[in-house]
């Protein structure tokens, strides 16, 4: 058999590869969904899982919110504009989180705790992403790998 010969399989294993998501839910959901659209017997998550950045959401004393996000100053005044704001948030690949102002400026005067923060979001995405593809991927028979990449904590 020559080296390069193509090799007649009955049933080829098909992969669905995908990386730098970076957090995104939006491309999370996709990823998972791409499995059963293009057929797939694996789906692979190869790294670079990890959003960039957590958002803090602050609650006024007056019950509204406000958060800076993409250089803008966002208010929200209603239950469903704060969903939509998170969902946004979400969709670009941040993290976030509510908090009193007096709480934000005590996370951002201790970088440990920031980072013990970010850490909390992301674990907690991850989780939420592991839930999402046990649930959609049940009885499939798809397979879904994640692995980190260089843009993501070790642990």
């Amino acid at each position: 058999m020559p080296l390069f010969s193509k090799k007649s399989a009955k049933n080829p294993t098909r992969i669905y590869f995908a990386t730098d998501l970076h957090g995104s839910e939006r491309t999370y959901r996709k990823f998972i969904n791409a499995g059963k659209f293009y057929e797939a017997h694996v789906l692979i998550m190869g790294g670079d899982i990890l959003g960039k950045l957590a958002i803090p959401i602050i609650r006024e004393g007056d019950g509204t919110y406000r958060a800076r996000l993409m250089g803008r100053t966002e208010r929200v005044e209603t239950e469903e504009e704060l969903k939509n704001l998170l969902h946004k948030i979400g969709t670009l690949g941040y993290y976030s989180t509510i908090m009193s102002e007096d709480e934000f400026r005590a996370t951002q005067a201790d970088p440990a705790a920031v980072e013990a923060l970010f850490k909390e979001l992301a674990r907690k995405r991850l989780e939420e992403w592991i839930d999402l593809a046990e649930t959609r991927l049940k009885d499939t028979g798809i397979r879904c790998f994640v692995t980190g990449g260089n843009d993501d904590y070790p642990d």
